[in-house]
């Protein structure tokens, strides 16, 4: 984003209501599926940790500057950054955080929107569901992110792609709006939508398939101390 947003600006564009409508629904049938998917995708990544392995959560709302933050050093055996990077000052030097914050051998997984993905090709101008200005800074495609993994201390374990409907859904409703569709069509694709969520998550899938999932997860690793 040029110009970036300035880091007092914080405030201003992370709002009280920042993702207030999916915490207004805590317990509806979409919101279960979303948290269902996501704890799965925890299991998956958590389950060679044991019950004692530590795990660090970067969000990326204000305080998003690992550098500001106390915290110890070679602690966490994994750190997740969800849509993270995309909001991050300087990518490297989070990851260069990370890096420090993580014990040998522990991991972080990298999830992003991806650039290069269908879903921005048929949307990319306007309307595509993987914008969130003015928080985002960044935008990646597989290979930036690669060689941002490669420029930092982390090795990267692998990089791969993941299916999501609701970019498919923000992008169609972004659209419709835009071209002043009826209410009640643009309801069809509203963040409660599991039809429409449904039908474009099969969707994804097919191109998750091919390597070309709506979005990015790279897994990267702090290097094992020898001898």
């Amino acid at each position: 984003m040029n110009p970036a947003p300035a880091d007092d600006e914080r405030e201003r564009i992370y709002p009280a209501q920042y993702f207030a409508a999916a915490a207004s629904h805590p317990k509806g049938l979409r919101e279960r599926l979303r948290r269902w998917r996501k704890n799965r995708l925890l299991a998956r990544w958590c389950r060679p940790l044991g019950p004692e392995g530590r795990i660090l959560d970067v969000g990326c709302g204000p305080g998003l500057d690992l550098q500001d933050q106390e915290l110890p050093p070679d602690s966490y055996d994994l750190a997740l950054l969800l849509h993270t990077l995309e909001h991050a000052a300087d990518p490297g030097a989070t990851l260069g955080a990370i890096g420090a914050v993580l014990r040998p051998g522990g991991r972080a997984v990298i999830v992003l929107n991806n650039l290069a993905s269908p879903s921005f090709r048929a949307f990319q101008g306007r309307h595509w569901g993987g914008y969130d200005l003015p928080r985002q800074r960044r935008l990646f495609t597989p290979e930036a992110l690669r060689r941002l993994a490669q420029r930092s201390s982390l090795e990267l374990i692998s990089l791969s792609t993941l299916a999501s409907g609701g970019t498919w859904v923000r992008s169609v409703r972004r659209l419709l709006q835009d071209w002043s569709a009826p209410a009640w069509f643009v309801r069809r694709f509203g963040h409660r939508s599991l039809l429409a969520a449904a039908g474009f998550g099969a969707l994804d899938a097919v191109h998750q398939l091919r390597g070309r999932g709506a979005l990015l997860v790279a897994i990267v690793r702090r290097p094992e101390v020898h001898g």
